[in-house]
């Protein structure tokens, strides 16, 4: 299912390689999204697997260990908030780069300026990052 979702998409992928969960993580994750929303028993969400069919226990597993990487990622970020390392302005960025992946996903634009905005997003980081 992410191999579909992210076929050809820079910024996908980008965004993927730099993140705090890996892509089996966020496959299984998708797919049991996916198969909620659609009723799908678990073994029918299993089958949605980029990379073939796992025992269910491995999949609630993988499911548990991404939804914990994800869950840890946005207490990191509330716990440097709640310490003052990420102020207001800060969180505004944040925002910011949310709403710019967001617009660029919606929108139908190129590899070129999908390339552009992975520069922008990391001068912003590197911008956060270098103020600690």
């Amino acid at each position: 299912m992410l191999i579909d979702l992210i076929k050809d998409d820079e910024l996908g992928s980008y965004l993927i390689n730099n993140s705090n969960i890996t892509k089996v993580q966020l496959d299984t994750i998708l797919c049991n999204i996916y198969g909620k929303i659609n009723n799908k028993s678990l073994k029918k969400r299993i089958l949605y697997k980029d990379k073939g069919i796992i025992k269910p226990s491995a999949f609630i597993r993988i499911k548990y260990q991404g939804k914990s990487n994800i869950k840890k990622s946005i207490t990191t970020l509330l716990l440097l908030s709640y310490l003052n390392i990420l102020d207001y302005g800060i969180s505004e960025k944040i925002m910011e780069i949310i709403k710019v992946v967001i617009n660029i996903k919606s929108s139908n634009i190129d590899n070129k300026q999908k390339k552009d905005a992975i520069n922008l997003i990391n001068k912003v980081l590197d911008d956060i990052v270098n103020k600690m």
